[in-house]
């Protein structure tokens, strides 16, 4: 039924504000993969972003599961994603994904990429919170890739918090499933106000978030040994 009412969304469509309905249930359909998958997670200082409803939020990318585990840290929140274009063109899920209230971004035009990253800075002004790993794609270890520094324009342009965060042993869940369960842990660093960042460049918040990441990576490896 879900993907029957999401096909009524047009390939190029742009959804600001997602039905009550697809949220309610990709939140749902996140925690039963996430049980499917054996994994158990640990959320650390969700109290810093309990009362916001219009954020930009970052994290590392490690797998394909860190969308799942987001979604499902953030159930009580309206939160969408800026993806890759190339999701977007998947049947069903291109569709589903569109009615959600993700974005699909065009690296290779810049003119549609601009369109994309606008619609993306809306969303925030209209009270939702969008999800973008600065790395553009999956790091598929426990490392980092380089930063895309213009990820970090939707907070600037919409004058909104940025919220930091990690996720990690999410690329490990494919060496232990089914046979063992995988701890993942997932961390609010700092929520950057407005005022905080305002007057930085897009390369220096990117170069500050990447280093706080490393760091935090550190420490909750160091504390799980």
């Amino acid at each position: 039924l879900s993907i029957l009412i999401s096909r009524f969304y047009k390939k190029n469509s742009v959804v600001i504000k997602e039905g009550k309905y697809f949220d309610f249930i990709n939140h749902h359909i996140c925690d039963f993969l996430r049980i499917l998958f054996r994994i158990d997670y640990r959320i650390d200082n969700y109290n810093l972003v309990k009362d916001l409803d219009s954020f930009q939020l970052v994290c590392n990318h490690q797998s394909n599961f860190d969308p799942l585990l987001i979604l499902s840290v953030y159930s009580h929140k309206k939160l969408g994603f800026v993806m890759k274009k190339e999701m977007n063109d998947m049947k069903l899920i291109g569709h589903w994904l569109r009615a959600s209230g993700c974005y699909f971004l065009d690296r290779e035009n810049n003119r549609e990429g601009l369109k994309t990253m606008v619609d993306a800075i809306n969303a925030v002004k209209s009270n939702r919170g969008i999800c973008i790993f600065p790395e553009g794609t999956r790091s598929l270890s426990c490392d980092m890739n380089e930063f895309r520094s213009g990820a970090f324009k939707i907070a600037l342009k919409a004058q909104a918090p940025l919220v930091v965060s990690v996720i990690d042993n999410t690329y490990d869940v494919k060496n232990r499933f089914p046979f063992k369960k995988t701890l993942v842990t997932y961390r609010i660093i700092k929520v950057f106000s407005y005022d905080e960042i305002k007057d930085l460049s897009t390369i220096e918040i990117s170069e500050m978030v990447k280093s706080m990441m490393e760091n935090e990576l550190v420490k909750i490896r160091q504390q799980l040994a």
